[in-house]
């Protein structure tokens, strides 16, 4: 192998050293970024599919966002253990999408698939910098119609509204219980919000995001 070709290599080495180096850096004020590449054994990212129209919903005049995967490894025993018994933790990866309002950091928004009663349904959660919840909508789903007009409906999601990653979610004291046909999809849906907003406080570094 010639020089040049041995240099060549190095400086390809390098770049990509420095790329990952790039990657890895905590984004502003918030999360631990890691690489975006795919992890094998991971479940996909679920597809955020209206981002314009739920930050409409979620943050009114929010402007832009910007996707990070953080990882969940260091923070992986604290999840757990806020979970509870028979809590499970999905990936070791979290997909946030960061969302602005001109130069201002207006939230985060976290998309999940989760399986319901009739199949799966995907959930959006709008988180604000405090750890609060601003709103959560159902953008896709497999549900009846007697399951779907609770589930859906703006007044049963209405009441995730201020929830934090220390709120219960409990059916019937938390959030209101449903009727019969919805209520197997709803305390998974509550189950799946829950464990997204604990894994959002407990990813953080200490003092950039709420540890609610």
């Amino acid at each position: 192998m010639s020089g040049a070709v041995r240099a060549a290599l190095a400086g390809l080495v390098a770049a990509g050293a420095a790329a990952a180096w790039v990657l890895s850096r905590p984004a502003g004020d918030a999360l631990e970024v890691v690489d975006v590449r795919p992890i094998p054994g991971e479940p996909a990212m679920c597809p955020w599919r209206a981002p314009r129209e739920d930050m409409a919903a979620l943050f009114p005049d929010a402007d832009r966002w910007q996707t990070e995967t953080v990882s969940l490894a260091r923070a992986r025993r604290s999840i757990l253990a806020r979970l509870g018994p028979g809590g499970q933790i999905e990936s070791n990866t979290l997909y946030v999408h960061r969302v602005f309002r001109g130069p201002r950091h207006a939230g985060f928004v976290m998309v999940r698939r989760f399986a319901g009663g009739h199949g799966g349904v995907e959930v959006v959660v709008g988180v604000d910098p405090d750890g609060r919840v601003a709103g959560v909508r159902v953008q896709r789903h497999r549900e009846p119609p007697s399951a779907a007009r609770v589930l859906a409906r703006p007044g049963w999601l209405d009441h995730f509204r201020g929830k934090t990653a220390s709120s219960a979610l409990r059916i019937g004291s938390d959030l209101p219980a449903p009727s019969e046909p919805a209520t197997a999809t709803a305390e998974a849906l509550a189950r799946t919000v829950r464990s997204l907003l604990i894994e959002l406080a407990e990813s953080a570094p200490a003092g950039q995001t709420p540890h609610q």
